[in-house]
């Protein structure tokens, strides 16, 4: 993962605004004292009237001494409460950009997964958007795949039965094996070590049904 993240500056008439002087603080803070630099941000998001682009980087920020300190889900709680206040579509790219690396080092992939792409149609020359998209994608199919049920081992029952429907099979009698297998595993929940052999069987007979119902020319 590429955790290399975006400091949003205050702008450059932003200097005497309120927020602007507690933002500048916490920047000069964050490398070395990330919870000082939060303290900071914190107060500047405190003033009233804080113009809309030092609020947005007041939360970016915050969100970056929040990651400092490994407090992912936080951070990109930081990042999305920025996204509202960020005005053009490139300082957009980057705080999304944030918030789907913070949810994926947190481990939320499905909100990972929506702010990368969201960088990205913003920004579709962010590599590091793409990188951090693909290993979320890539956790989300493994996730998906250790949730697979194990297949269970079949007994001598299942296995008594399969053979009794690969014979059937042989005849073309689809239905019939279809059939057998269904009420095998009423009987023996084992049967379902070969779950996909009775689905394919079932949509062969359905369709094998579907022919011979049709009237002959």
């Amino acid at each position: 993962m590429r955790a290399a993240l975006f400091l949003l500056g205050l702008g450059v008439f932003g200097a005497l605004a309120p927020g602007a002087r507690e933002g500048r603080n916490g920047n000069a803070a964050l490398e070395a004292e990330p919870l000082a630099a939060e303290q900071e941000y914190i107060a500047g998001l405190a003033q009233e009237d804080v113009p809309p682009e030092i609020r947005a980087a007041l939360f970016n920020n915050l969100g970056l001494a929040r990651f400092a300190t490994e407090r992912f889900a936080q951070a990109d709680s930081s990042f999305s409460d920025a996204l509202p206040w960020v005005g053009s579509p490139q300082r957009h790219a980057l705080v999304a950009y944030n918030a789907g690396t913070a949810a994926l080092a947190s481990g939320d992939l499905t909100r990972a997964v929506a702010a990368l792409r969201r960088a990205l149609i913003l920004d579709p020359s962010m590599v590091s958007a793409q990188v951090n998209l693909e290993i979320a994608l890539l956790r989300q199919r493994r996730g998906d795949e250790d949730q697979q049920p194990e297949k269970p081992e079949p007994s001598p029952f299942a296995e008594r039965l399969k053979a009794q429907a690969d014979s059937l099979v042989e005849r073309r009698e689809y239905e019939r094996a279809f059939g057998l297998m269904q009420n095998g595993l009423a009987r023996d929940s084992t049967v379902a070590a070969f779950g996909e052999f009775i689905q394919r069987l079932g949509d062969v007979a359905e369709v094998d049904s579907d022919t011979t119902s049709l009237p002959l020319p």
